[in-house]
């Protein structure tokens, strides 16, 4: 039976209410080259694959049907919530400190997108397979050896929030609605991507996708000043994440008339977790968005550097 209790909603909802945007921003690229015409749909009432699902259903794709579900990690035992708490609680965590970057210009943007036609995405999608890892694999360990290039120190491990499609055996009312939890993924320096994909997977055959969705939904208890007060702590506090990273998959959906080029997205970045990166693969292109949170800078062209980076990262790295 679906349920109507949107907790993770409900999270973002007190973010919002400290004054942070909580948007997850889409972009629409009709042709190539052209510049994204832009959407914002709310992270109180979607998540980024019920986000774009909507989008595609009003833009050019209203026969899109079933959303991706999750795959591996459907199930769980209590004793694995239990550790997956005890892991998350008693874990050492860095801070992560950026180097100095420019002085913002209140008039230039923080956000870069990067699309890559056929035969790049291709390539990119080859080099995955030759290394024999997932396209999400590589995604992941290409953006972080960009980042780990901003941070001072350079530290071994480069840890992401990543979330998890809970579609499946979790049923909101909305499909469009927020079904998703999220795993910590440190990216470790000079680790095989091999390594990297295991690594992730072995989170997930922990659990630790359900444990942070049961503490999202325990949430509730707070109540909504609980909630804003836990909030103002976490993402005011020291960054122990560089940022959200949020790849939304492959999609080929039907279509009807013209459809766009590209899309790009990314998920909204808070101060404590200053970089929202987001991947999506549609029709066969794949397209990159970043943004970096005014407290980092709003210099658009270090946004437009590091996009840059990561392209080359990604094609020739």
């Amino acid at each position: 039976m679906p349920v109507t209790h949107d907790a993770i909603g409900e999270w973002f909802a007190a973010i919002a209410s400290l004054g942070e945007d909580t948007d997850i921003h889409f972009g629409c690229v009709d042709a190539k080259g052209a510049a994204p015409r832009w959407f914002e749909m709310s992270h109180t009432r979607f998540d980024g694959i019920g986000g774009f699902a909507d989008l595609l259903r009003k833009n050019g794709h209203p026969a899109l049907g079933s959303l991706p579900e999750l795959k591996e990690g459907r199930t769980f035992g209590v004793m694995q919530l239990v550790r997956a708490w005890a892991r998350y609680v008693f874990r050492l965590r860095p801070t992560y400190v950026f180097a100095t970057l420019p002085e913002p210009r209140k008039t230039s943007s923080r956000t870069a997108v990067r699309v890559f036609d056929d035969d790049e995405t291709a390539r990119i999608a080859q080099r995955a397979k030759s290394l024999g890892v997932t396209m999400n694999t590589l995604l992941l360990d290409r953006i972080t050896r960009v980042v780990r290039r901003q941070l001072e120190h350079a530290p071994r491990d480069v840890a992401w929030m990543i979330p998890i499609n809970m579609r499946g055996p979790i049923a909101l009312d909305r499909d469009t609605g927020n079904h998703s939890s999220f795993l910590e993924i440190g990216v470790r320096e000079g680790e095989a991507e091999t390594a990297l994909q295991a690594r992730v997977r072995n989170a997930i055959a922990r659990a630790e996708h359900w444990a942070f969705w049961y503490i999202f939904k325990a949430g509730r208890a707070f109540g909504r000043m609980g909630r804003k007060l836990f909030m103002r702590m976490t993402i005011r506090g020291r960054p122990h994440w560089v940022g959200s990273f949020s790849n939304l998959g492959r999609w080929e959906p039907p279509g009807d008339g013209a459809a766009p080029w590209a899309w790009v997205f990314f998920p909204p970045p808070v101060p404590s977790q200053p970089l929202g990166v987001g991947c999506v693969t549609y029709r066969g292109r794949l397209g990159i968005a970043l943004q970096i949170h005014a407290s980092l800078t709003t210099d658009g062209a270090v946004a437009e550097r590091w996009i840059d980076d990561i392209g080359r990262e990604l094609l020739d790295g």
